[in-house]
């Protein structure tokens, strides 16, 4: 992803709800932010709209501790209109991730609470019922279920980011496995395939095997379709970044044998085409 393209999404969002508070201070309105659950979570290829949208839960935050009326109200899984109802892939990706569907009319009943006045006291701790969070009275969150968040959270992309490596130690995660965290990306047994393949067409078969084996890893890391991807197009171009490159790597590794250095990924010619000839010559 460009840092304009990072830019294009997160200014939107953090200037336009900086400006609306700071041109209408002195009219009694209710500041209501929509912001997703992907500000919480996460997002493969969405790093600039998580941030744009955890930047609103915390401007909410912020502002209801100085005693403005406030909310930022997280959508989940919206999935009778909009993007999900268009791209079913998309609720079938994120459901094992921890969130559930909601429709138009649950959605609607939230943006009414969220409308809601409240009362801006500054109860004491321990009667808040917020008691370990007061700021979370400035945050509804829709569409996720705690317990399948739990269960999920080893397939979380970031858990294979090094860059994170303490929050994963904080969190109790000290096996340091890769394979602990790392489940087949398509669900297809490779060897199989391939030795269908040698028996039947040769390297040409094994070649298309292996492509599409590519193919349908990447796709499940950044949550697009396999029929959506063109195999002489860039890694590059569907924005690769280090939770993507180390979730393939570990793939190729484990399905191939294949042990790509980190920074070959991010080469701006690298075509899934050429990733596939790279295995076949080692294979």
């Amino acid at each position: 992803m460009s840092l304009d393209d990072f830019n294009k999404v997160v200014n939107t969002k953090i200037l336009g709800s900086i400006h609306l508070h700071e041109l209408l201070p002195d009219h009694d309105l209710d500041f209501v932010m929509t912001s997703s659950v992907l500000g919480a979570i996460g997002a493969a290829m969405q790093s600039n709209y998580s941030a744009a949208n955890a930047y609103l839960d915390h401007m909410a935050r912020h502002l209801r501790s100085i005693g403005l009326q406030v909310m930022s109200m997280a959508r989940g899984m919206i999935v009778d209109v909009g993007h999900v109802e268009e791209h079913p892939e998309v609720e079938k990706a994120l459901k094992p991730k921890g969130l559930y569907e909601i429709f138009v009319h649950e959605y609607l009943t939230s943006m009414e609470l969220a409308c809601r006045r409240q009362d801006l006291g500054s109860p004491i701790p321990h009667q808040s019922p917020f008691r370990c969070d007061v700021g979370a009275a400035a945050h509804i969150v829709t569409g996720v279920d705690p317990t399948r968040l739990s269960r999920a959270v080893d397939k979380s992309l970031w858990l294979k980011d090094n860059r994170l490596r303490n929050i994963i130690v904080g969190l109790g995660d000290t096996a340091g496995n890769e394979e602990h965290h790392s489940e087949s990306a398509t669900g297809i047994d490779a060897g199989k395939l391939l030795e269908g393949a040698r028996t039947e067409g040769g390297v040409a078969a094994v070649t298309n095997v292996v492509l599409g084996l590519i193919l349908a890893s990447f796709s499940k890391l950044v949550l697009l379709p396999v029929e959506k991807m063109d195999p002489g197009k860039t890694l590059a171009s569907y924005g690769i970044d280090s939770a993507i490159s180390t979730g393939l790597k570990s793939w190729a590794r484990r399905e191939f044998a294949v042990d790509f250095p980190f920074l070959a990924l991010f080469d701006q010619g690298l075509t899934f085409d050429c990733v596939a000839n790279q295995v076949i010559e080692i294979l």
